[in-house]
Parts: structure tokens; sequence; C-alpha cells
């Protein structure tokens, strides 16, 4: 039996594959392609989003990659990021200054159409699985959740997510993940799932 894709945690030194690999993982993500519609501008302000995701989230939340770069996992802890508002304003600062009218307005309507689909008690928040796409269906995606599960599972929380890719769905299901609400976003937008393990 092959052993299983061995998962570390990232470091400052893995910023650069990490974003890469996440932006070409998301490169066909119907949440992506809604939020960045503009084809000409969506390679750059893609890889500027998931950037600063990833700095953040370096930074203050905890990211974890497989050993070999071809995969990578962004979990926010319980409570979010910790980081004041003007920390996480100023983090942003330079993707957002680049955001079409069009990218804005839809960012705008997140809180409003996610909120009410967030879990009420502490959980963890999976917020970026993304695997190489060359190396998909050789166990490194499940080798992420299962650590970051694990985490959630010794604290005795749940874990979230969502997802706009269906076929996203059933692997989180072979995880533990259930469907806890759905939504369709306006603008020919995609239909997205909210998904919820309760681990105790």
């Amino acid at each position: 039996m092959d052993e299983a894709p061995r998962v570390r945690p990232a470091t400052d030194d893995d910023r650069v594959a990490v974003r890469s690999l996440t932006a070409d993982a998301f490169g066909v993500d119907p949440l992506i392609r809604w939020f960045f519609p503009d084809p000409d501008t969506f390679e750059a302000m893609a890889r500027s989003f998931f950037g600063t995701l990833l700095d953040l989230r370096l930074r203050a939340g905890v990211v974890e990659v497989e050993v070999d770069q071809r995969g990578a996992a962004q979990w926010e802890r319980p409570g979010g990021l910790g980081l004041s508002d003007q920390e996480q304003d100023d983090a942003w600062a330079g993707h957002v200054g680049r955001r079409g009218a069009v990218t804005r307005a839809r960012f705008d309507l997140l809180e409003d159409l996610f909120g009410p689909h967030v879990p009420d008690e502490p959980h963890w928040y999976l917020g970026v699985l993304a695997v190489d796409p060359s190396h998909h269906r050789r166990g490194i995606g499940s080798s992420l959740l299962r650590v970051g599960l694990e985490r959630a599972r010794a604290d005795g929380l749940a874990a979230f997510l969502e997802t706009a890719t269906a076929d996203n769905v059933g692997l989180y299901e072979r995880h533990g993940f259930v469907v806890t609400g759905e939504v369709d976003l306006p603008d020919d937008g995609p239909h997205v799932w909210f998904m919820t393990a309760r681990l105790d």
C-alpha cells in the first residue's frame, strides 16, 4: 500500500509555492471566476487575492502544506484571525484598490449571503483546500483534511467550509461534513454549499 502523503506546517518559505498552486487549483473554481469575471485580469487578481489570504493565515491562522508543496490547507481558528480591522484593512489595501466595480459589489454581498450559514458555535474554518491540478487523486487533499479535522476534534469543535464545486461536496462528505445550507449567487453566479463537520 502506498504511504499517505505527508503534511507539515507551512512557513514563509512556502509562500510563493502555495500561492501559485492555490491560484492554479482555483483557476476554474466557479466562485473565484464569479468574483473576478474579467478574463484579461483574472490571473493577476486571483494571485493577488490568494496571496493576501495566505499572508494573513500564515500570520494568524494555520496553514499546512504537503511536504512536496503539491497541496495546502488554510484554516482560521475559532473566532477568526484575531487581528484588528485596521490590521486586516492594511493587509488588503493593495489588492482591494485593484478591484473593479463588479468585483467590489460581489464581495460586498458576501456578509449578507454567507453570514446566516456560518455556525453560531465556535468552529475551525477551512478557508482554502488546494491541490496542484497535476497531482489530483493522489490522496493529498484527504491527507490535508485529516490533519485539520484531527485538530478540530481534539478541541471538541466543529469544522466549517463553503464550496461552489459539486465534486467537492462528495469529498467533504466522505470526511464527515454534511451540507447545512445552500445559496445561489446573483448575476448568473454559482450555487454554493455550506458544510459543517461536528466531530465530538
